[in-house]
């Protein structure tokens, strides 16, 4: 079984930012050789999740309203008191919003390319 491994850093702006990695994963896959398998793609970071949509504005659009309904940006987290927390203390981030959507996708390769539907 042939194995690929290959990262990518990525620059948000913060917040809910949306980056569409198609091209770079497509990329990825076509460098791998590998023609039929799986392609993980996975975030280390726990303030980012990956998801697999169509790169589609108005569903973007509902999905950060759906964020900020669920976790609104003016409520007290005891997570973001930094006065009061004492554990895992590596960055000064908001990271309750990105909490909710899962942070590993994996997708299924197809003749060497990516298929994430439609």
């Amino acid at each position: 079984m042939k194995v690929f491994q290959a990262e990518r850093e990525f620059q948000t702006s913060g917040g809910l930012h949306v980056t569409d990695i198609t091209d770079e994963v497509a990329e990825i896959v076509r460098e791998s050789g590998v023609t039929d398998g799986i392609c993980c793609v996975y975030s280390p970071h726990t303030t980012c999740c990956v998801r697999v949509n169509e790169y589609e504005g108005g569903m973007f659009e509902d999905f950060g309203a759906l964020l900020r309904r669920l976790v609104p940006h003016e409520t007290y987290y005891a997570h973001d008191d930094w006065d009061r927390r004492t554990e895992n203390i590596c960055e000064r981030t908001r990271s309750r919003r990105t909490a909710m959507p899962h942070c590993m996708v994996d997708d299924p390769r197809l003749g060497g390319r990516i298929d994430p539907g439609r």
